[in-house]
């Protein structure tokens, strides 16, 4: 079986995730990303991805911090249409290989919640998101190649140029979430990988397998918590244990919940809701559920028996959901050299 390429979500400049929380200090947040940089890349983790939230840092700022605190750890820079024109993404992008000499890779999100989108003139129609969301990758593959003439819906170049373009080496692999009626096409259309967020061994299967009708071959990314441990007991004790204000992360994830349109974050919720326990080994009792994803928990050989029957059925990246601390890594490490 081949190996999973393995992620992890670059920390937040906030004490807790969510509007309203406190801001750490510039020099705790960069001290802080460089820690988790240094972790991740001695524990053998591929990427970062870098979420594009109204309380989020810039991610292409913030991929600049990744990039200059690592050696080998690639950014996922995640880009929503209505933040960011083509043009502007691809010399960030052209601009960010040329300074660090690497790639970076992109979550491309069609959706926001239909507040956020009229606050700035936008439609909070799904299926206009989607379809602008197919233009804008259509524009923005040739323009990290250097030049773009496009006449769409959304977007018209002609003849747009810039330099330096994107070498071959650094093109970004386009990791796209989604596999509803409205963003299955576009993600078999126009991605290079699908971004799942976990969920039961079935429903996972019948969602690649959507996916993977298309004309691309898709790799297929999905985002989990771990928390593994040498017994099945130890691991569920972690799990458990408190972290952070508890009853305030229940009331920031219902109140997310209630405002995203993602089909990913509503179903996720709804699983939540039928069962806290899901084939033996997925878990969606943590306190964040809604914003952060349902914990793969257990002994290293039940949490490596779920990777490898999701490996199986065509999962091939995992975007680890929110490692805290050195020992976290410490045993993502562990449990990755079992795989």
């Amino acid at each position: 079986m081949s190996a999973f390429r393995f992620h992890v979500v670059c920390p937040f400049h906030t004490t807790q995730f969510g509007v309203g929380s406190d801001l750490v200090s510039a020099n705790e947040f960069l001290d802080t990303v460089r820690t988790h940089v240094s972790w991740a890349e001695d524990h053998g983790i591929h990427g970062m991805v870098l979420y594009a939230f109204q309380a989020s840092l810039d991610p292409f700022a913030t991929a600049a911090a990744v990039l200059q605190s690592s050696r080998t750890l690639r950014p996922i820079v995640t880009v929503l249409p209505y933040q960011v024109h083509p043009t502007a993404a691809a010399r960030a992008i052209a601009t960010l290989g040329y300074l660090y000499d690497r790639g970076i890779d992109l979550n491309m999100v069609g959706g926001a919640s239909p507040r956020e989108l009229q606050r700035v003139g936008e439609s909070g129609d799904k299926r206009a998101s989607y379809d602008r969301l197919a233009e804008y990758v259509s524009v923005l593959r040739p323009l990290l190649q250097g030049s773009c003439t496009y006449r769409g819906r959304y977007y018209q170049l002609e003849d747009y140029t810039y330099s330096p373009s994107v070498p071959p080496d650094r093109m970004p692999c386009i990791f796209m979430p989604g596999s509803s009626e409205e963003s299955a096409p576009v993600v078999r259309d126009h991605a290079d990988s699908s971004l799942l967020m976990a969920k039961p061994l079935a429903r996972i299967r019948e969602e690649v397998t959507l996916l993977s009708r298309g004309p691309r071959a898709l790799r297929h990314g999905m985002i989990v918590g771990i928390v593994a441990r040498e017994t099945d007991e130890a691991a569920w004790v972690s799990a458990r244990s408190p972290q952070g204000d508890e009853r305030r992360s229940r009331a920031v994830a219902k109140f997310f919940v209630a405002q995203t349109t993602s089909q990913q974050h509503r179903a996720n919720a709804a699983l939540a809701k039928a069962s806290e326990l899901h084939d033996d080994v997925l878990w969606y009792g943590g306190a964040g559920i809604g914003i952060d994803c349902p914990k793969l928990v257990g002994s290293y050989a039940r949490v490596r028996d779920a990777l490898h029957a999701y490996r199986e059925i065509g999962v091939t990246d995992i975007v680890i959901d929110l490692p805290r601390t050195l020992s976290d890594y410490e045993h993502v490490a562990h449990l990755i050299d079992t795989l």
